[in-house]
Parts: C-alpha cells; structure tokens; sequence
C-alpha cells in the first residue's frame, strides 16, 4: 500500500530547517568547528576520521610505545655527548638569527625601494640618450643655420649687384630711348 503525507506547509518546513540548523551548529560548537568543515564533503570527512581511529589499533600503538622506549635511551645520549657543544652553537646561531631578524624586516621596503629605483634609472638612461640626440641634432641645426645665413649673405650681395646691375641698364635704356627722336 501507498501511503502519501499531506503536502507541509511552508512555515512548518523552514521550523524543521531552522531546528536542524540549531543542531548543527550545537554540535558544532561541540566539536571545535567554526562552521567551515576541514573536509570537502562528509564522506571525505568520515574517511580521514576511520584513518585516524585505525591508527590507534592497540597492535600499533604496542609498537610505537616500544620504539620509544628504544629511541629515548639514545637521544638522551646524544643530547648529553653534545650538549654543551651544541648549545653553545645553538646560542651563537640564534643571535645571528637575530641580527638577520632586523634586515629581514626591512628587506620588503628595501626591494620596494630598488624596483622604484630600477625605473628611475631606466627613464634617466633613457632621458641621457633623448639628450644626447637633441644636443646632436641642435648641433646640426646651428650648422644648418650658418650654412643658410652665409648663403643669405651671398644672395643679399648677389640680390644688391644685380639691382645696381638693372639700375644702370634701365638709366643706360632711359639715355638711349632719350636719345632717339621722337
């Protein structure tokens, strides 16, 4: 048989909703979680969480609390053997770790300053090769202009000869046509 549930109403389905949601968050809250899940989905989420049950199998734990047992014994000899060797190294390292600290926290300003700088001396480059074609064409220029002012010169001569030249002719024509009877 077929049994169909009367359609919810609207006001009764965002109560489950928001009832569900409270839940969530209290377990949530519960859990250490701040609403964003360190998991992609809950299947995810559920196959880290089985990994790390299964590395607290009892056969495991047998082993690694016997490898400690083993390792302490050794890293205490080796801190003994070398400690005051080491830490004397370790004191001189962290004082030179702290000389490096104060550059390190200048170093961003310090490359923010050099990029400004790399442009700036690239558009001086830049501006001492416009320079240095402005003075050459200047140069060519002011030779151009001596060249024309000496070529002036000879046509103003030239210009002056040729109008005493035409002077003389039209007084030498004006005597002439004089001359003629009328």
């Amino acid at each position: 048989a077929i049994h169909a549930l009367p359609p919810v109403s609207g006001a009764i389905s965002s109560l489950a909703v928001g009832d569900l949601e409270a839940r969530v968050a209290a377990l949530e809250a519960k859990l250490g979680v701040d609403g964003a899940l360190p998991f992609p989905d809950l299947c995810s989420g559920l196959a880290a969480v089985t990994d790390k049950v299964k590395l607290l199998d009892q056969k495991k734990l047998e082993q690694i609390h016997a490898r400690l047992r083993t390792l302490v014994p050794e890293v205490r000899k080796l801190r003994d053997a070398t400690g005051s060797q080491h830490s004397k190294e370790v004191v001189e390292l962290y004082n030179i770790c702290q000389t490096w600290d104060a550059a390190a926290e200048a170093l961003p300003a310090v490359l923010e300053r050099l990029r400004c700088l790399k442009n700036i001396h690239q558009a001086a480059a830049g501006f001492s090769e416009r320079l240095t074609a402005v003075e050459a064409q200047q140069a060519a220029t002011a030779a151009r202009l001596a060249t024309s002012q000496e070529a002036f010169k000879a046509l103003r001569m030239s210009m002056a000869e040729n109008m005493a030249t035409m002077q003389a002719n039209l007084e030498k024509l004006k005597e002439k046509m004089d001359a003629i009877p009328s």
